[in-house]
């Protein structure tokens, strides 16, 4: 069962219930710290061994005095004891994981109170495999130059995961998300049983969360045998730095809901395809960068030559969206698709065009297609042969056009994806921007290069300043600008100039391809000539305002007005003290670009003090230019805002037009197809001998409609 909202909580007497730790404690202990936290009971488990050792605790191989079975036994680490916030934890997950009552989530006995009062608890000792191991093991098979075994083959990995899946739901259905999914959290039975282990940053969904000491985050102790990003951790990020959401990575702990662990899940299911990890870095930063970026690796098999499936590929892409409303709904959803891709029918994430559910449904009913086959043949044998070659006939000009038709809606979507992209572009762009400003404010160096303000570039510019055909006027790539708003302090913010202006071989590297990396940045003269041809990312701008009325542009360029005050902007003043990322209205640029559009977020420091907000800025007649379609059929192309406006058309072999642009305003000339366009989020619209072809873009919420020629569509 999957639903729009962000969660309905379960009637109460479902909810996960927590009780204080100082609940437990008797009162000597609150008052006397050296005292036990719980009065020792007698001796149970005799133990045998260290089964595992994680961030705060260790599990330990015991066997039941009284009932002769082995169990887990999970304690505090000695150096972590004496913190009452990792003891509040640990209890907590204790009591969480025994109320998860589920068949893919490990069982809790009993809480235990050791000899010497520290905390513990004892539950089912799991024999198996991780699903980690598992992984390893199917990518060693292919290595060898085997095919895995059936343990190990994909619709085995597949099914083990849907288990996962399942128990996830169900403790998201009890208001649980999990935070550390990931491969090695995952245990696989002897008898093929899947649990879902080490819920020890588990929180409720929607309740308060204490922050854990720093002084605590450094006792934590590092899993030795993890790599060290694949080790959980505790912190302002919690979780482990591999497999966390954009949202963990970003320190969101109190706005988490069940689509995080989603995402995790979806992480999982592309090592579970490709039998490699979906997210590698050199370092943790430039981890966290592509995760917030969603910048996963390519979606290939680790062995050449292993196709993966299309269904699989729209599947995970769905589920590991940056954006977390782009996801499934939730974790159901996400299981259901990929039941429905084991069933061979197809999956919400990529629905079928006419001939694949065609040729789906000749393969579901095989026998029944080779008894029609046979019936046909018998009746053009028996003397109908020239009826049944008409209607054979008319069948395959169906087919034919039903097959153009297909080919030409994919065109249409292809082309909407490219445009929808560029969009997608600009803003990880921003996103970059805004990690390395924020990062050069507070642990960059000073820069003793020379500082170019606005006045500069009217008296001494840059060096490489001059024009560019591009942008209208004249810029410079090898530096940027900077501009003080009336009544600022220049030598009060030189210091986070000097900082702000060594940032230019990145700003280069957004330029180039919207990101940040280990990309070489070319030589200034081909940097320059990359960025003034557009050869990279379609960015124009992108600039910086901060809270003390600086502002920081680049390319570098002049002609601010004098009283030019950052703040003071629209752009600058829906996004000051919110959250996430903001398209601005369209604008028409006074110079000559054209009608731009702007992408802006804030800016906080890391202890989410409001800095300022930064922007990255494209113009519409770079998007234009990625309109016309390659295909005779096309008459007309438009982009329509979310009011359903035009904001721009163009006609086959004539300039585009944009609104706004010499005091137009541009009309559509089937207002009777809107609703349809208003309604579904993709389609087509016959009207007449004219077809409308739609797709939504989901970045802007616009529409993308190609206007086509009904005769024309149906010539092969």
């Amino acid at each position: 069962m999957s639903s729009n909202v962000d969660f309905e909580p379960p009637h109460s007497d479902d909810w996960i219930e927590l009780t204080q730790l100082e609940d437990l404690l008797p009162p000597a202990s609150v008052a006397d710290p050296a005292s036990p936290l719980l009065p020792p009971a007698p001796e149970r488990y005799t133990f045998m061994g260290t089964v595992g050792k994680g961030a705060m605790g260790e599990v330990l191989l015991a066997q039941d005095v009284h009932l002769r079975r082995k169990v887990a036994y999970k304690k505090i680490l000695p150096q972590m004891a004496v913190s009452q916030q990792v003891l509040s934890r640990f209890f907590a997950e204790a009591q969480i994981t025994a109320q998860l009552d589920h068949p893919a989530i490990i069982p809790v006995y009993n809480l235990e109170v050791s000899p010497e009062g520290q905390i513990a608890y004892s539950m089912k000792l799991i024999q198996g495999k991780t699903l980690k191991e598992l992984i390893s093991e199917a990518r060693e098979q292919y290595q060898a130059g085997q095919k895995p075994d059936p343990q190990h083959s994909l619709d085995a990995l597949l099914r083990h995961f849907l288990k996962v899946c399942d128990a996830l739901y169900f403790a998201h259905i009890k208001g649980v998300i999990h935070r550390d999914l990931k491969p090695a959290n995952i245990m696989v039975g002897m008898y093929h049983e899947v649990y879902v282990m080490d819920w020890g940053i588990a929180r409720i969904m929607g309740g308060a969360e204490a922050r854990i000491d720093d002084e605590v985050v450094r006792l934590i102790h590092p899993d030795a045998d993890a790599p060290p990003l694949e080790r959980t951790q505790m912190g302002q990020i919690m979780g482990t730095p591999r497999y966390l959401s954009p949202e963990q990575a970003a320190g969101k702990n109190d706005l988490l809901d069940g689509r995080s662990d989603l995402f995790a899940l979806g992480l999982i299911l592309f090592e579970l395809v490709t039998l490699k990890p979906a997210f590698t870095a050199k370092t943790q930063i430039e981890l966290l960068k592509k995760i917030l970026k969603a910048e996963k690796e390519p979606l290939e098999h680790s062995q050449a030559g292993v196709k993966i499936a299309k269904e699989l590929e729209a599947i995970i892409h769905k589920a590991t969206a940056r954006r977390k409303e782009h996801r499934y709904a939730d974790v159901a959803e996400l299981a259901e698709d990929l039941r429905r891709y084991l069933r061979g029918e197809a999956v919400l994430a990529r629905p079928d065009r006419f001939w694949q559910k065609t040729r789906r449904q000749m393969m579901r009913h095989r026998q029944a297609t080779l008894l029609g086959l046979s019936l046909l043949v018998f009746l053009s044998l028996s003397g109908a042969a020239g009826l049944l070659a008409l209607r054979s006939q008319a069948m395959l000009a169906a087919r034919a056009h039903e097959q153009r038709l297909g080919d030409f809606l994919e065109t249409v979507a292809e082309r909407s994806r490219l445009l929808d992209r560029q969009f997608f572009l600009t803003e990880m762009a921003l996103e970059s921007l805004a990690a390395i400003v924020t990062e050069a404010l507070f642990q960059g160096e000073r820069s003793d290069q020379r500082l170019y303000l606005d006045g500069d570039y009217a008296q001494v510019p840059p060096p490489d300043f001059g024009f560019a055909p591009r942008y209208g006027k004249a810029i410079s790539t090898a530096w940027p600008v900077f501009k003080l708003a009336p009544g600022s302090d220049l030598n009060a913010l030189r210091g986070k100039m000097q900082k702000l202006n060594r940032l230019h071989l990145d700003l280069g590297r957004l330029f180039l391809r919207g990101q940040l990396g280990n990309l070489p940045v070319p030589p200034p003269a081909q940097l320059r000539q990359k960025i003034v041809n557009g050869e990279g990312t379609l960015l124009r701008w992108v600039f910086a305002g901060l809270k003390e009325g600086l502002m920081f542009a680049y390319p570098g360029k002049g002609g601010y007005p004098a009283d030019y005050d950052p703040r003071q902007r629209p752009w600058y003043k829906q996004s000051a003290q919110t959250r996430g990322l903001h398209w601005q209205k369209p604008y028409l640029d006074v110079q000559g670009q054209g009608l731009m559009l702007t992408c802006t977020r804030a800016l906080y420091d890391y202890n989410e003090r409001f800095l300022g907000v930064a922007g990255a800025e494209i113009a519409l007649k770079d998007i234009l230019k990625l309109l016309p379609l390659p295909d005779a059929r096309a008459r007309k192309v438009y982009l329509l805002n979310q009011a359903m406006q035009v904001v721009a058309e163009q006609s086959t072999g004539q300039a585009a037009k944009t609104m706004g642009a010499a005091g137009q305003r541009l009309a559509f000339p089937w207002p009777e197809a809107l609703p349809a366009l208003r309604a579904r989020d993709s389609g087509f619209v016959n009207q007449g001998q004219t077809l409308l072809v739609f797709y939504r873009l989901d970045i802007l919420g616009w529409t993308y409609v190609v206007e086509a020629d009904q005769a024309l569509e149906l010539q092969p």
